[in-house]
């Protein structure tokens, strides 16, 4: 089974986190344990390796291991498309 991926605003290494209670449950959907491990990341760049520390009811810890970060793709893309008509560029910007 792949890991499970989990979104903290930021950590540190060696950190005790908790996680929101969103991500908690996607830990109890997946019938985690203590001791098992994930992998955070902050929406910027960054991951870490992470073992879960305490499971509650709906709260979720887990200690920070490793933080690495990746660096931005060297491609950039390009999406080109036909120029929509009415409503349809107010729908389609957002997505």
């Amino acid at each position: 089974m792949s890991q499970l991926w989990v979104f903290l605003e930021s950590f540190g290494e060696l950190e005790v986190m908790a996680l929101s209670s969103e991500e908690s449950r996607h830990v109890a959907a997946r019938r985690l344990r203590q001791g098992d491990a994930v992998v955070a990341f902050d929406g910027v760049g960054h991951t870490a390796t992470a073992r879960i520390e305490t499971i509650g009811k709906r709260a979720v810890e887990i200690r920070i291991e490793r933080v690495e970060g990746v660096p931005a793709p060297s491609e950039s893309w390009l999406l080109a498309t036909a120029i929509p008509k009415g409503e349809r560029l107010a729908t389609m910007l957002p997505m």
